[in-house]
């Protein structure tokens, strides 16, 4: 079984995501771990599209994932020369800690607002994350994506 990555000083500083300074990861590190989870597996070079990197940085950032445990590499079935990346078990726990944590703190940060407030704030929230995968979506000419809806994988929790 994989061993969890030594903490690192180059990683994510203490006040970023539960979980990514512990685990000494890179902010971009921690931005490829992301897309992977969203798109559960992903090539290489459709990944450095989605993170507006080269494909030398993302092999460099994957290996070192690769290494870390949290990453591993599937075979393509359909082209030999082509490789998926996927989470690992290990990977798939920290993502489950780093979402556990980030809704801890909305909780609490958001208690002492009434439920119109509640409102607002979830609504705006809303709106930010649909328009950033709108921008995101611009960013990869390769395919549109599909944009947040109540109730998918990717929206945001109405606290």
């Amino acid at each position: 079984m994989p061993v969890a990555p030594s903490r690192s000083s180059r990683g994510v500083n203490a006040g970023g995501p539960a979980g990514a300074g512990a685990a000494g990861l890179t902010a971009s590190e921690l931005r490829a771990l992301f897309r992977v989870a969203a798109e559960v597996s992903v090539t290489p070079k459709k990944l450095a599209g989605y993170l507006n990197m080269t494909t030398a940085a993302v092999t460099f950032i994957s290996r070192r994932l690769v290494d870390s445990g949290l990453l591993h590499r599937v075979n393509n079935p359909n082209d030999r020369r082509s490789l998926y990346l996927e989470l690992t078990p290990l990977a798939h726990q920290m993502m489950r800690d780093v979402h556990r944590d980030f809704v801890a703190l909305l909780e609490a940060a958001t208690s002492d607002l009434d439920r119109t407030e509640l409102d607002t704030f979830s609504a705006t929230l809303q709106s930010v994350a649909r328009s950033m995968v709108r921008h995101s979506a611009r960013a990869d000419t390769s395919e549109p994506r599909e944009e947040l809806r109540p109730g998918s994988a990717g929206s945001t929790t109405h606290l």
